[in-house]
Parts: C-alpha cells; structure tokens; sequence
C-alpha cells in the first residue's frame, strides 16, 4: 500500500523577528495560503503543517522543524512550502544540509519571496546560488573581522574579551593587577628557581592563593609559565607585537623561563622504570 504524501507547509517566527521586522505566523499562513489556492492545481496533496513559535533560525533544532525532517525521512513529504528562505535557517551550514535533504527524498522545495520552486532546474540553480552567496558573505564578515581584531590590537588594545589572570582590562587595554602580578611572579620564581614542578606550584597555590573564581589546576599554571603576554607581547596565530602591554616579567626572564621549560619537558621524555607508576597520594600527580 502506497502512502499517500503531503504538502508540508512551515512556518517559523522569533521574538527578533516580530520586533525588528513585523513578521508574525499568522501572515505567513495567509500568504502561503493563497499561494496554495493560486496553484492548486500543482498542489494537490494533503496539507500539514509545521509551526516554530519563538525559535531562533540560527539552529534547526526546532520542536516542530525536528519532526519535518524526520517526516521526510520517512517518506511522508513530497513537498515544503515557506514564506522565505530564512524561515527554514539562517545559518550556512544548514541551508547546505536542507536541499541535500530535500534532493535525497525526493520533495520539491517552493518558496514565495524569492520565488523558487526546485522541480525546475532554474529553482535548482537558484538555490545553490543563494548557498554559494551566504557561503561568500559568511566567510567575508570572518575576514573583515579579524582584520578589525588584528587592527585594534595593534593600536594597543585587548580583543579577546576577559583579561588574562595577572591583568584589569580598563578601556579595552590591560593594566597590572598588583595582587595577582605578584601572584604570577611568584610562580615564575617558584619554577625557576625553586625548581619546583607545575604540579607542585599548584598545590602551593590552591592552599596560598586560593581564587574566588576557579581552583589552580595543572594547565592553569601551565598556561602561566607560558603567557608571552606577561613579557608585553600579544600573539595570536597570525600577528605578534611586542610591547603591546605592561610587562609583568622582563623578556629575558620570561625567556630563560621558557628555556627551563624545553629542558624539562625534553628530560620527561626519557624512559624511567617508576615513570608512571608511582604517585604522590597528596597532590595525585605521578
């Protein structure tokens, strides 16, 4: 027994929406109604509907959008009728995955704005074209972006949000935390030339200086022997500047410290016949 598929006609709204644009559902029914009654003769089948009420485009994790897909999935839909594209998603990765969908079952995608109906091959190429547009205008905002990110960092400024243990970010530049400089200077010191591990800086720390925010762990200190910005220098994988920041540590000390830390790294690569086996029940480090 063949079954009988369905007209899915969906509609998605978002609080955003109705503010910024005046979309509401109700006006998406009526249009996409009409344009069933104009069509009819193309539109034949059963009409069901999908309705997202105050769910945002960016994902399709959707009550009524997660039951769509699986009624395609399983055969029951020949056809999806939107208002406009971004009713069905606004994020690139999705309006790839939605046709590739659509292609695989066998359902005709028509959408009123822009006009498309993906039984043709015009709507079909219409499509990829809007993909390939989006895809183009996702990855240019990325770039222009990150041009703006390496610019205000080169006139001196913090772009990645909080700033990091040892510093106060006050109009967008970092300006040292007496208390928690002094915190970073004792574990250089302490490492150096104490030469004490990682692992037991952090068991000094969660009992000397233990934080309201987090407890000192074993990448945390990690991190801190290894921060080019306690010397003044921003990084990120493509820029490095120095003297974009109050120094901390002098860069020779900061240096030395990271030369301390190749040979020490380089010696644990040895085989030794305990490495491994036993461990400090204190502070579980091996």
């Amino acid at each position: 027994m063949s079954v009988i598929k369905e007209i899915a006609v969906y509609c998605r709204v978002s609080s955003e929406d109705q503010a910024e644009y005046g979309y509401n559902l109700r006006e998406q029914e009526r249009r996409i109604e009409q344009y069933l009654q104009v069509y009819e003769e193309e539109f034949q089948e059963p009409v069901i509907k999908y309705i997202d009420d105050g769910y945002s485009a960016r994902t399709l994790n959707r009550k009524e959008m997660k039951v769509l897909i699986s009624d395609i999935q399983q055969g029951k839909i020949c056809k999806v009728v939107v208002h406009n594209l971004d009713r069905l998603t606004r994020s690139v990765t999705d309006l790839m995955f939605m046709p590739e969908l659509f292609n695989d079952y066998d359902v005709q995608l028509f959408s009123l704005k822009e006009k498309i109906d993906t039984k043709t091959a015009i709507g079909r190429f219409f499509v990829s074209m809007i993909i390939l547009v989006a895809q183009w205008e996702t990855e240019a905002i990325s770039e222009r972006t990150i041009r703006g990110m390496d610019q205000s960092a080169y006139e001196g400024n913090w772009v990645h949000g909080r700033a990091p243990f040892g510093y106060d970010l006050i109009n967008k530049r970092l300006e040292i935390n007496p208390r928690e400089s002094a915190i970073v200077k004792e574990a250089y010191y302490l490492y150096f030339y104490e030469f004490k591990s990682r692992g037991e800086i952090r068991h000094i720390f969660n009992n000397a200086h233990r934080m309201e925010k987090f407890m000192w762990t074993y990448d945390r200190i990690k991190h801190l022997l290894n921060n080019k910005i306690y010397k003044g220098t921003y990084e990120n994988a493509r820029i490095s500047i120095d003297n974009h920041s109050p120094a901390i540590l002098e860069a020779s000390y900061f240096d030395d410290v990271q030369h301390a830390l190749a040979l020490r790294n380089k010696r644990s690569q040895y085989p030794y016949i305990f490495k491994g086996k036993c461990k400090d029940s204190e502070q579980g480090n091996y």
